[in-house]
């Protein structure tokens, strides 16, 4: 009898996270174990229906986290800056004077350190699977230094690098692509109906740039458990479709019938309500992958999911663009 082996998944109740408790629930072979903060929420209480063991941690609380990961042959590891962002309370802020998101960046960065002290204790531990982005300030020289929700990631990801070698020798690191999620819910990218009629894409980005596009709550569990396939030591790109933006508002025009055209913005000229505090940060994001590539280009050391032995089954950005409510997303 073939004994099952454990999962333990950060943000279990989350988008990639969930997307990893669906993937590997459909593998007998598997037992998962979902951190969250709050086990009595509806979301976790219908993954523990499931079979789900869901856990109580808090990424601020090591001795939580190591609990949690007790007996765990892989963890995935995520965190969440915009949750950060969003959350903070009056009792957990930065300074009067401070720059937030800066905060912020340094909170997470905290908290994805201490998932990679506890992790690196834990014995029975295969393999470690981290969720990250590029580090913008390294890769530009430091012509770029407020992309926040970057750095913040990919600091903690060299932290691990340098102090837990013990850890990195079976540490694998996976970067989502663009969310196509941001097309039905987030002002910077949902499209909008013109006055003429048209669909309406807004954006900052180069057209002609080529981009990694992720249904993240799709996609995520199929990376990360191909990760767990492959040797370790690989950084691997995730996404469905590799395209500029002009190529993927043409195949929603495909798909959907729809009329297209695109409002090509200059950087620093938000297409929504941008907070203040936010401005300088989705300037020099747009910035960087406008001239780097939102994986970071070459140098940045990614691979992509091709060059797997074993790559990850996804569908094609056409399947996902179908199974959408574009009335509801257009308001029409």
């Amino acid at each position: 009898m073939t004994t099952s082996k454990l999962i333990v998944v950060v943000g279990a109740t989350g988008g990639q996270g969930g997307s990893v408790v669906e993937t590997f629930l459909k593998d007998p072979t598997w037992l998962v174990r979902g951190i969250t903060r709050n086990p009595s929420s509806p979301r976790a209480k219908t993954l523990q229906s499931r079979g789900v063991d869901m856990v109580r941690a808090d990424l601020n609380d090591q001795v939580s986290l190591a609990k949690a990961f007790q007996d765990a042959n892989v963890i995935f590891a995520i965190s969440d800056f915009w949750g950060i962002y969003s959350e903070s309370d009056d009792t957990d802020k930065p300074e009067p004077g401070s720059l937030f998101n800066e905060w912020v960046k340094q909170k997470e960065t905290r908290q994805l350190k201490s998932i990679i002290d506890e992790a690196a204790k834990i014995t029975s531990l295969e393999r470690f699977v981290i969720s990250s982005l590029p580090n913008v300030t390294k890769l530009t020289d430091g012509k770029y230094t407020e992309v926040c929700h970057f750095d913040s990631k990919a600091n903690a990801v060299e932290y691990g690098e340098r102090h837990k070698p013990d850890l990195w020798s079976k540490t694998s690191v996976f970067l989502p692509g663009y969310f196509t999620a941001n097309f039905l819910n987030h002002p910077m990218s949902q499209p909008t109906k013109g006055d003429n009629g048209r669909v309406q894409f807004s954006t900052n980005l180069d057209l002609d740039k080529e981009l990694p596009f992720i249904v993240h709550d799709e996609d995520s569990g199929p990376f990360v458990k191909s990760l767990v396939q492959n040797e370790p030591n690989k950084g691997v790109i995730g996404y469905r479709a590799w395209l500029t933006f002009r190529q993927f508002v043409d195949i929603f025009s495909n798909v959907t019938g729809y009329e297209t055209e695109i409002l090509k913005f200059p950087l620093g000229q938000f297409t929504w309500d941008c907070e203040p505090e936010l401005r300088d940060e989705f300037r020099e994001t747009f910035a960087f992958v406008n001239e780097v590539g939102l994986h970071g280009g070459d140098n940045a050391g990614y691979i992509h999911p091709f060059a797997l032995e074993t790559p990850p089954d996804v569908q094609g950005i056409e399947a996902w663009i179908s199974e959408q409510n574009w009335e509801k997303v257009l308001g029409s």
